[in-house]
C-alpha cells in the first residue's frame, strides 16, 4: 500500500501498527490517515483539508475554524464529483466531531461489506453532518 501511494507522489509516514499517515496535494492540501484491520483490509480512510494557520497546532483551533474546514471539505468533495452517503461499496461522511474538536472526511466500507465479527461494524458516534 505504501509503495503504491508513494508512486503517485503521496508522502506517507508509518504510524503505530495498523495506521498510515499521508499527505496529498492536488488543488487542495490534505492530510490523511488509513486505518487497517489485522487482515490488511482497509477499515477506513480519514481526510482533513489543511487550512492556513494549521501549522500553529491547537493554538489556532476554534469551533468556527473547524466549521469553515467542514464547509470547504464539502465544496472539495463536490468539485471531485462526490457527496456524503453511500457511493458504491463505500460510505462517505463529512463530519464535525464536537467531542474530538475536528472535522474530517471519512471513507469506509459500507456495513454490508464489513464482516459481522469486525470491530468496525459497531455504531458510529453521533456527529454533526454538514449539509
Amino acid at each position: 500500500m505504501c509503495k503504491a501511494l508513494m508512486e503517485r507522489g503521496v508522502k506517507t509516514v508509518p504510524f503505530e501498527d495498523l495506521y498510515l499517515r499521508f499527505e496529498y496535494q492536488d488543488d487542495a492540501h490534505m492530510t490523511g490517515l488509513i486505518a487497517f484491520e489485522r487482515e490488511d483490509r482497509i477499515a477506513f480512510i480519514s481526510l482533513t483539508l489543511t487550512l492556513p494557520g494549521d501549522e500553529d497546532g491547537w493554538d489556532a483551533w476554534s469551533e468556527k475554524r473547524e466549521r469553515e474546514r467542514l464547509k470547504r471539505q464539502s465544496e472539495w468533495l463536490c468539485q471531485k464529483g462526490y457527496r456524503p452517503g453511500r457511493q458504491g461499496p463505500m460510505e462517505i461522511q463529512n463530519l464535525y466531531s464536537a467531542r474530538d474538536g475536528f472535522s474530517s472526511i471519512t471513507l469506509s466500507p459500507t456495513s454490508g461489506d464489513i464482516p459481522e465479527h469486525s470491530p468496525h461494524r459497531r455504531e458510529r458516534e453521533p456527529s454533526v453532518p454538514h449539509h
